[in-house]
């Protein structure tokens, strides 16, 4: 059977980085091996890339280490760049107002045009990407690390294809450091 552990968090946790995360981060590595050996999964797919860690100059996320330590397939299931973005159709908030910035556009206007294009629907052209990523990668069952204002969306999307979804942490936080952190 097709089965998605799903995990919602800030994005903060799955990089290994020092500094206000650090011990968030050691949490959510610990909480992602439990989940691992409860539901004896086989692979951990995630909301990231090497683009991503790329701009935080990261080799590598605490999933990927997770992976390496217990012996599990791995896989980035986002867009690998800006351009593969931009070819989705993948808009940033920021990047719809970066359009703006030599036009005679209000603020206003600017702001009703990022509504308009902005993150949600961009938001489910992402989902589903992740929707084949996952299929194409068939490792059951997997665990998806996503962030926590996907995890709704991404669950019923996930349901939708046929795939039992268990709804492990729709935004898991580190329990010392509750409410420090947004997605």
């Amino acid at each position: 059977m097709q089965t998605v552990v799903l995990v919602g968090t800030d994005h903060n946790f799955q990089r290994p980085v020092n500094g206000p995360h650090t011990e968030g981060i050691a949490q959510f590595r610990i909480q992602i091996q439990e989940l691992c050996l409860q539901y004896h999964l086989a692979a951990i797919a995630e909301e990231m890339s090497v683009y991503a860690l790329a701009e935080h100059n990261i080799t590598e996320s605490v999933a990927q280490q997770v992976c390496a330590l217990l012996g599990l397939r791995h896989q980035f299931s986002d867009p690998s760049s800006r351009e593969e973005r931009y070819k989705l159709g993948i808009r940033q908030d920021n990047d719809i107002r970066a359009e703006h910035l030599c036009s005679d556009s209000t603020q206003e206007q600017i702001e009703a045009d990022v509504l308009a294009r902005g993150s949600v629907p961009s938001d489910r052209i992402r989902e589903q990407f992740w929707l084949r990523k996952v299929q194409e990668f068939d490792v059951w069952p997997l665990l998806f690390i996503c962030g926590a204002n996907h995890f709704t969306s991404f669950a019923a999307l996930l349901k939708a294809s046929g795939i039992n979804v268990v709804e492990a942490h729709p935004d898991w936080e580190p329990t010392a450091n509750r409410g420090c952190c947004e997605s």
